[in-house]
């Protein structure tokens, strides 16, 4: 019986999963959202299913709706680790409830403390505190683990900040070659008023 029921489990596991990479993929957001919504009815307080209309929410712009989704996941299941750090990342990019959003990503990463998203999180934070120097050794070491376009926007912008321009302009290039239409990265540069075209010479070594 036993062995049925955890089946089962899987089975509705891996269901949502591919629902949610089919829908994520989607150019039409709403639409997507509407599907999910529709499909996941009855497990709509299942955690996957949770996670993935919480992020179905952060795509179309309600960050709000994000936000109370996260919520109520980590107090139905505080070891969820990817909503900790969701909610926490969330909270950090809008610069609000900077102290909570740091005791989230550090709860995250007491699950998984290797996961180049979460010790990016964790970097980004002390970036919102102001911390530059702890924001640097955080987001270097989440960059030596996994350079893609979001974590080079966010080291970038500490050495940026910290007046290492050249050094800066490096590590965006490295993100830009490897993602050149990535939001994050390309928001960050306009907003720091870097020419794009700065991010397509060679990588100094």
């Amino acid at each position: 019986m036993n062995e049925k029921i955890q089946e089962k489990k899987n089975t509705l596991e891996s269901f949502y999963n591919e629902t949610n990479v089919l829908v994520s993929k989607s150019n039409n957001v709403a639409s997507a959202l509407d599907i999910f919504e529709k499909v996941s009815r009855r497990d709509s307080s299942r955690p996957e299913v949770m996670y993935s209309r919480a992020m179905l929410y952060y795509r179309n712009g309600d960050k709000g709706k994000m936000e109370n989704i996260l919520r109520s996941l980590v107090k139905k299941k505080p070891d969820h680790v990817q909503a900790l750090n969701a909610l926490g990342y969330s909270m950090a990019d809008a610069n609000k409830n900077l102290r909570e959003a740091f005791d989230l990503i550090k709860a995250a990463l007491t699950f998984a403390p290797q996961d180049p998203h979460i010790i990016d999180s964790m970097g980004w934070v002390y970036f919102r505190l102001g911390q530059l120097e702890m924001a640097e050794e955080w987001l270097e070491k989440a960059f030596n683990r996994q350079p893609d376009a979001e974590i080079s926007a966010h080291y970038g912008e500490v050495l940026w900040h910290l007046l290492r321009k050249e050094d800066a302009i490096q590590i965006w290039k490295i993100g830009f070659n490897k993602e050149p239409n990535n939001a994050i990265l390309l928001e960050t540069v306009d907003r720091l008023k870097v020419q794009i075209d700065k991010l397509k010479g060679n990588i100094q070594n």
